[in-house]
């Protein structure tokens, strides 16, 4: 079916008016035209039958002919000499000769068969645009664009533009193009560049993206509202698009859709999410201890990023410049390290700075025999908001952890050996990071737990005495009365029933002393006392 109003080649074109000379002598067709543009000299003089020359460009002999062509662009002016003796005996006009550029338009594809014309020129004021010998239409800016059905897959569209009062010499251009049957687009992933000032670009990655084809690219980073970025063709198969100033430091969706130019209906959707870890405003940046470096985790920068350091309280001063996280190694361990962030964009903007720091743990005193210790713990600084604070708790070669909600006084457990390392722990749970603070290192005083008193009656309890918490099987246990004299000693059973050769001993209270080793193979000695009672 024919979309358009069948006319006539070049009927209904805007009508002109003649552009006349100062004095009214004479006149052309139009004021200007597009180069190559010939002009005709029209008389509207009274003077007879006398005779009259013209000179059409500086510097140019004058000449009889009444008609002349233009090829490069310009403001000429064309001057009629008359041979009688009238005054004055000249007479002139300004015409001007402009550039005649092929006119910007792009043809989509609706159906298999029929095409929507977008005409994006600014230059012209209006067009004529030719399905077919017979099939034209004018347009002007602003019209809704126009359609047609060629009841093939191929054809062929030509389209003149035109200036109000100008020659109608201007470039027309021609093209012709084969309709296919849409197809999804292969649409793989998508990569991030930066441009000025925080904005973002995202170049996609894909193929087959059809020329004739009207694409719309959309943005979302919630997966849910999403913003058109970009609508029109797609003729490269890495394109940019400026999807502005968004909030990516989580994920970044992109749709892209297949249009009917006519009536904008979707043929085709296809969404790709990608997860990134980019920081334009480095709000999120913080930093963690790793090991005895602190790690500054800024996220993907498409700039630059000046880090200042300081240590205590001290000012800052200079310390690297990064594009990425950075490994820092600490002047001091004992005390507080905090950093400046500033942002260079790739042109040249700067943020403003930002300021964070890990946490910092140290011991304010400690209990050795009771192995109470009392801690300070500095919270790290950031933007990252609410937080769980734990204190981490391992054994020297990590094999054995735990994790409690930090206090500032406790008491050490057992079971991580003699050596503990203990770290301060934050979790933020919004964005499910991790931040650790400086490690410290702590003695635990092993102590095998000895009862202070017995009653050995066989009454089925307390009988006997018994070590308790011993680290390995490699003890010995000696028991002395009150001058000094050994009247037990054992090992291999860490468990005495209170007799001496099968002779039950007196009540009374009684000295020990237990040699053992740890699981290191060190040697430990440990004193103490008990009662042995018999009611």
């Amino acid at each position: 079916m024919r979309l358009l109003v069948i006319i006539l080649l070049l009927v209904n074109l805007p009508a002109f008016s003649q552009h006349s000379s100062k004095l009214g002598r004479f006149a052309v067709e139009y004021e200007e035209g597009c180069a190559p543009v010939t002009v005709h000299i029209i008389r509207q003089d009274t003077f007879g039958d006398i005779t009259l020359q013209y000179e059409y460009e500086s510097g140019l002999l004058e000449t009889t002919d009444t008609a002349y062509t233009y090829y490069t662009p310009g403001v000429y002016q064309i001057v009629q000499y008359l041979g009688e003796d009238i005054t004055p005996k000249s007479d002139t006009l300004t015409f001007e000769v402009v550039e005649s550029p092929e006119p910007d338009f792009t043809i989509f594809q609706c159906t298999e068969n029929q095409v929507s014309i977008e005409i994006t020129d600014p230059l012209y004021d209006y067009f004529r645009i030719k399905f077919t010998n017979s099939d034209s239409v004018i347009y002007t800016p602003g019209d809704a664009p126009p359609q047609f059905d060629y009841g093939a897959n191929t054809g062929t569209v030509s389209v003149k533009g035109y200036y109000a009062n100008t020659y109608p010499t201007c470039a027309e251009l021609n093209t012709s193009f084969n309709l296919q049957p849409f197809s999804a687009t292969s649409f793989n992933s998508f990569t991030l560049a930066e441009g000025c000032i925080d904005s973002l670009f995202i170049q996609l990655d894909g193929e087959n993206y059809n020329p004739l084809y009207q694409y719309r690219i959309e943005s979302s980073d919630d997966q849910e509202n999403y913003s058109i970025v970009y609508q029109g063709q797609i003729l490269d198969n890495s394109p940019f698009y400026n999807i502005g100033n968004q909030d990516i430091s989580d994920s970044l969706c992109i749709r892209i859709t297949t249009l009917n130019a006519c009536d904008q209906s979707t043929v085709f959707s296809e969404i790709i999410c990608q997860s990134f870890d980019y920081n334009l405003s480095l709000s999120s940046s913080f930093a963690t201890y790793s090991g005895e470096q602190i790690l500054l985790k800024t996220g993907t920068i498409l700039g630059t990023v000046q880090v200042e350091r300081k240590s205590g309280n001290s000012n800052y001063a200079d310390l690297v410049e990064i594009s990425s996280d950075y490994l820092d190694n600490t002047p001091s361990q004992f005390r507080l390290s905090s950093y400046r962030l500033t942002r260079t964009d790739t042109c040249g903007y700067v943020s403003e700075p930002v300021e964070i720091s890990a946490p910092f743990l140290s011991i304010k005193d400690k209990l050795f025999r009771e192995n109470i210790i009392y801690l300070d713990l500095e919270p790290p600084a950031n933007d990252l908001g609410d937080f769980d604070e734990y204190l981490l708790l391992y054994d020297k070669d990590s094999t054995e952890t735990q994790v409690l909600p930090f206090e500032s006084d406790f008491r050490l457990p057992p079971g991580l050996g003699e050596i503990i390392h203990m770290r301060g722990y934050y979790f933020y749970p919004d964005d499910s990071i991790h931040v650790y603070s400086n490690s410290i290192v702590m003695e635990y005083e092993v102590k095998v737990f000895v009862p202070s008193a017995f009653t050995p009656n066989n009454d089925g309890r307390n009988d006997a005495l018994e070590l308790f918490g011993l680290p390995t099987e490699e003890f010995e246990i000696s028991i002395y009365d009150r001058w000094g004299n050994v009247i037990h000693q054992t090992n291999v059973n860490p468990v005495w029933d209170g007799k001496v050769d099968n002779d039950r001993i007196d009540e009374g209270s009684y000295l020990y002393r237990l040699r053992f080793k740890l699981e290191t193979g060190e040697l430990k000695t440990q004193v103490g006392t008990f009662t042995l009672l018999r009611k």
